[in-house]
């Protein structure tokens, strides 16, 4: 993808060769190279020359690595974007570790071209290696760690620190060295599991997730899991580490009983996790859902067409961060059909650990709009004069028949005090009631 000609191509090209990235082009055929910028010869070496020659990079892969083609070749086939790391050998015989960022670019449902950008990452691979060259180094960083963190390679759990002995109620790691990974996972969770391992086979990252794992008498045990791929004792694996959040889930239990009286439609998701509680008031807005995105989504398409766009921005800048608090009114639809007047007001929470926690109330206020909609009503349309002041004794609003008695423009007294349009000797009897009343 060589840069658009022109002045804006010239920048674009001027702009590429600046990034510390190995910015390129590739036919998705035969994964020549049709574009490199000149960060490919700080970072590996080779002349730009050499890398749009046939084969390039697959004659420069570290030789164990040489699987990462078939791997790219089946994600172009799907059509989905895709990351790899891997090493390539450098111009000068140095090893460099490199995460590979690939965007594949289909027209019609065909692939015509692949993107991306390769990141040097060996000093990162580097500490990673070091550290896990010992096992006992390890084990002496992870032993008093507060949550339970085992390894596993091929399916099997290879390593695991007390916590996770004691989260599993096992009386040794020999109880769990060598167990079968799915052996451990409760059934209902075991397809998310696999579909997790694959990901990280091919060197993806996967999101903290909540499952349930089967302690070794049986009993169930909730458990926040998060994973990563490593390299332990020169071999590759994945590192889990599991929270276990069995009191949490029983705090959410009492807020649920705690909420069941309440009027108001309570809520509360987790933006780490995806996780999603409301109560039963708010499942009569938008039933019942246990994944946040799932529920946004729902949300979303109840909420009345006049005041969706409004709420989307205020729903974006809230999932930005941008604000930590909101109050917001607007119309939703019920599961029975009927429309309501909403007030939602809620808060952003951050435990300082990467984690966010959204909650939030609805309060159905259908009932007052209706009563302001009949006061604005008989305001409008009664023959009298009426009028609102501020605490000043300024006006703050007027009906229509202030002009049709008067002749005066509505707008030109909005603001104004009470004294300019009333009788002399009726000015002392309005204050004096005013004074009255804020008593």
């Amino acid at each position: 993808m060589l840069p658009a000609p022109g002045d804006w191509g010239d920048r674009l090209g001027r702009f590429l060769e600046t990034i510390p990235a190995i910015i390129w082009s590739a036919d998705p055929e035969t994964f020549v190279f049709t574009y490199v910028n000149r960060a490919a010869e700080s970072i590996l070496g080779y002349p730009v020359e050499e890398w749009l020659e046939p084969d390039f990079w697959r004659s420069h892969l570290h030789p164990e690595d040489l699987a990462v083609v078939e791997k790219c070749r089946s994600f172009v086939a799907a059509r989905r974007d895709h990351e790899l790391t891997y090493r390539m050998i450098a111009a000068d015989g140095k090893v460099v570790w490199l995460r590979d960022r690939v965007h594949v670019l289909a027209e019609d449902g065909k692939v015509v071209e692949l993107c991306g950008a390769m990141f040097d990452v060996s000093a990162e691979h580097e500490t990673f290696d070091a550290l896990a060259r010992s096992e006992e180094t390890y084990r002496l960083i992870v032993q008093t760690s507060p949550d339970a963190i085992g390894i596993h390679s091929e399916g099997r759990y290879i390593y695991v620190n007390p916590k996770f002995v004691q989260i599993f109620g096992a009386a040794s790691e020999a109880e769990l060295i060598g167990r079968d990974v799915l052996s451990l996972v409760h059934p209902d969770f075991a397809d998310d599991v696999r579909a997790r391992h694959v990901q990280l086979s091919h060197g993806e990252s996967v999101p903290m997730m909540h499952q349930k794992f089967i302690r070794l008498d049986g009993s169930e045990v909730d458990v926040e899991v998060m994973a990563i791929p490593v390299t332990f004792n020169g071999v590759r694996a994945v590192q889990v580490v599991a929270r276990d959040i069995s009191d949490r889930l029983k705090t959410s239990e009492r807020l649920e009983l705690l909420s069941a009286g309440s009027s108001e439609a309570l809520w509360e998701g987790n933006l780490s996790t995806d996780e999603f509680w409301s109560n039963a008031v708010c499942q009569q807005f938008i039933g019942r859902f246990t994944k946040l995105s799932a529920a946004r989504q729902e949300w979303a398409r109840r909420i009345h067409p006049d005041d969706r766009h409004r709420t989307e921005i205020w729903g974006a800048r809230i999932m930005e961060k941008a604000i930590s608090t909101w109050s917001n009114e607007y119309r939703i639809q019920k599961l029975d059909g009927s429309w309501a007047w909403v007030l939602a007001r809620g808060r952003l929470i951050e435990d300082g650990s990467d984690r966010t926690r959204i909650i939030g109330s609805l309060v159905d206020i259908t009932s007052l709009r209706e009563a302001e909609q009949r006061y604005l009503q008989i305001f409008e349309e009664v023959q009298d004069v009426i009028y609102t002041l501020d605490l000043e004794g300024k006006i703050t609003a007027l009906n229509r028949s202030f002009e049709t008695k008067t002749g005066y423009r509505i707008n030109d007294w909005i603001g104004r005090s009470i004294a300019e349009i009333l009788t002399p000797e009726s000015v002392p009897i309005v204050f004096e009631e005013l004074s009255r009343v804020l008593q």
